[in-house]
């Protein structure tokens, strides 16, 4: 089960840049307005660890300054469970050009997987996610670029496993953690 969703992730990931490498950008007035994806991995800070997260957004840019979009990652915390992160992205960008400064703020919801298998659990969940930061993206060509960012991020997820004398123990995680992070963008 977990290699399959790792698999089906990794398409997911892969999907946007095979499909999106082989149509042309359409010349015109505002050629930077469009669909878009942004594929990356981030470093989770935190005292104890380090923990990496892959994701993709695929979006729409409204302007050459304001894109939404929607998007999916996998972050590996295996204390016992992993997230898998689905999310709304908000992203402005302050000035165009070849590097470019911008904001962003991510917000969703994460679904937990079990992923410590020596651990006994009878329920575990995710919860919020919430992902403010800044960046800057530098544009290689017309519709491709890649970024490095650096944020806050801070996600929960719970589990619950029955312990002897038929008490059940729930165990509760908020992750906030400093994140750095780059990819690419087209």
């Amino acid at each position: 089960m977990k290699t399959r969703l790792i698999v089906l992730l990794f398409a997911l990931l892969l999907w946007p840049v095979l499909v999106c490498s082989q149509q042309p950008v359409p010349a015109g007035e505002n050629s930077d307005s469009g669909f878009f994806n942004r594929t990356g991995s981030d470093l989770l800070f935190s005292s104890d660890h380090s923990t990496a997260r892959f994701y993709t957004i695929n979006g729409y840019r409204f302007t050459p300054f304001v894109s939404a979009g929607l998007g999916i990652g996998y972050v590996p915390y295996n204390d016992p469970l992993g997230l898998i992160p689905i999310f709304t992205d908000l992203t402005v960008i302050f000035q165009d050009g070849d590097v470019s400064p911008y904001m962003f703020f991510r917000m969703g919801y994460t679904r937990s997987i079990k992923s410590d298998s020596d651990v006994v659990m009878d329920n575990h969940n995710g919860g919020l996610i919430v992902n403010p930061g800044l960046g800057l993206q530098f544009k290689t060509s017309r519709s491709w670029g890649f970024y490095l960012n650096v944020g806050y991020n801070r996600d929960r997820s719970a589990h619950q496993f029955d312990s002897w004398g038929g008490r059940t123990v729930e165990n509760s995680h908020t992750y906030q953690r400093i994140n750095l992070g780059m990819g690419f963008v087209f």
